[in-house]
């Protein structure tokens, strides 16, 4: 990275502490980081803001005062913080930090739930550091400086992906719609997301608060698809959570606001719909299957999505699970000439990861009737 590159990068920082900067241009940011700040430890030269004497110190970050408009300004001030992105981030499942809790005396972040799940209570250990906890604190301060990152990383991405609409409503229906993309990465695109399963929920909720805005103001089919793909997802986390008829209640929703469309739109081309249709009457068949241990009610639901398969990539999966489903009820002939034919698809396929691990799956289930 170069001496300019490091120094965007720990202005944009900066911007985290102080979320009233986040709407000025990058000169005005500067400007007012100016008259408002005593800045240290900054590669500063490579942004335009003059410090001869401290742009000699080299820092991984930014050590500073923070204008009185931030609502912790005398915190952060006080403590002079150095912040790092693993920063906003929970000490036990390493993703942003959600209803942040400080263990005392040694003041180490963690969300309240994960907390609750290693079962850390007053007299056991920090997760972190192994002190002894004294007690618990709210940390407002965390919170808020974690959500004010994320908000910074949200607007980072919007700007990577090049310039915005013109015209004011088209700006609005794309920075929403951005929004939700970037929400559900936040709720879902971290590998221990479900270990937080509320502050996996808080964002996909969020996500689809979001969808309700789009479609409030345009009827576009990719909104209302969008809207059907994260009650979708809503329903993977209630499904997890154990909520099973949360879980169905999301993916039967979904299904039924798509099938109108279908039912509608019959002169659109329709792929991402069915697509979508396809996986959640899937997802429904699993949650049956493999969690309620009811593969007659499975089979209605994988038999369904049948009438979305456009392609031999698609159908395989459902095949194999049909062919499970009627296994597990007694079918035997029939879970045979599925898992024939996908045994058939998958000779027809090219070679991938993909194709490797419905093989194996498909040698899983056979085993069932053997």
């Amino acid at each position: 990275m170069t001496q300019e590159d490091d120094a965007q990068q720990q202005l944009q920082e900066m911007v985290v502490l102080c979320p009233h900067l986040q709407g000025m241009t990058d000169e005005e940011q500067k400007e007012s980081l100016k008259k408002n700040s005593n800045i240290l430890n900054m590669h500063l030269k490579g942004v335009g803001l003059e410090h001869p004497e401290e742009s000699k110190k080299n820092s991984t970050l930014f050590r500073g005062r923070v204008p009185s408009a931030c609502p912790f300004a005398d915190r952060l001030n006080a403590s002079g913080p150095k912040w790092k992105p693993s920063d906003f981030r929970c000490g036990i499942c390493k993703h942003y930090l959600h209803e942040a809790r400080n263990t005392e005396p040694c003041k180490h972040n963690f969300c309240d739930v994960c907390l609750k799940k290693v079962g850390t209570t007053k007299g056991s250990s920090c997760p972190t550091c192994q002190a002894v906890v004294e007690d618990f604190s709210v940390d407002t301060f965390k919170q808020y400086t974690t959500d004010s990152y994320i908000k910074m990383q949200f607007e980072l991405c919007v700007e990577d992906m090049g310039p915005k609409p013109e015209d004011p409503m088209n700006e609005f229906l794309f920075l929403t719609e951005q929004s939700v993309f970037f929400d559900l990465n936040v709720a879902i695109g971290n590998p221990t997301y479900l270990f937080n399963s509320d502050r996996s929920l808080f964002y996909a909720n969020r996500a689809l608060d979001s969808c309700d805005q789009l479609l409030n103001e345009s009827k576009l089919i990719k909104f209302i698809n969008l809207k059907s793909v994260v009650k979708g997802k809503i329903g993977d986390i209630y499904a997890i959570r154990g909520q099973h008829e949360e879980a169905k209640t999301q993916y039967k929703e979904s299904i039924c606001s798509l099938e109108e469309v279908m039912n509608k739109e019959l002169d659109q081309d329709l792929t991402e719909v069915k697509n979508t249709i396809r996986v959640t009457l899937v997802k429904l068949g699993d949650l049956y299957l493999h969690r309620e241990k009811e593969p007659l009610e499975a089979l209605n639901w994988y038999s369904k999505s049948t009438n979305y398969n456009c392609e031999p990539i698609h159908a395989l999966p459902v095949r194999i699970k049909l062919g499970e489903a009627k296994a597990q009820s007694g079918d035997v002939s029939g879970a045979k000439s599925d898992f024939e034919e996908a045994e058939s698809i998958i000779k027809q396929l090219d070679a991938s990861d993909y194709v490797d691990r419905c093989r194996e799956e498909l040698s899983r289930c056979m085993l069932l009737i053997n």
